[in-house]
């Protein structure tokens, strides 16, 4: 186990994990007021959604395909509609889920 501050243990690889978003993520604008979606970080062929819960997951091009990610990197920078879209469109289509940080 690691130790960080405020006596968070974490292990090892979730310490990476939590090392690779640090100051990666932006906040999602939420122009609704009800979206489950609190941040995002868009790379070239990926983006990465962290929910309300903490939880992260990755949509890739492999994953979710060109047009859906495409689409949903439009829709964070808008900062309207991210959260229904996954959900309507390609909810379970995520190449990779992250617990929130402290969480095991």
């Amino acid at each position: 186990m690691l130790a960080l501050g405020n006596n968070v243990n974490l292990t090892l690889a979730a310490a990476i994990r939590k090392a690779r978003y640090i100051g990666a993520m932006e906040r999602y604008r939420d122009l609704s007021g009800t979206s489950g979606v609190t941040a995002y970080a868009i790379r070239a062929d990926a983006i990465d959604v962290q929910f309300a819960g903490g939880a992260v997951y990755t949509y890739t091009v492999a994953s979710a395909g060109r047009t859906h990610v495409r689409r949903m990197q439009r829709l964070a920078r808008s900062g309207s509609g991210l959260s229904t879209y996954i959900a309507q469109h390609v909810r379970g289509a995520y190449a990779a889920r992250h617990e929130p940080y402290g969480h095991s």
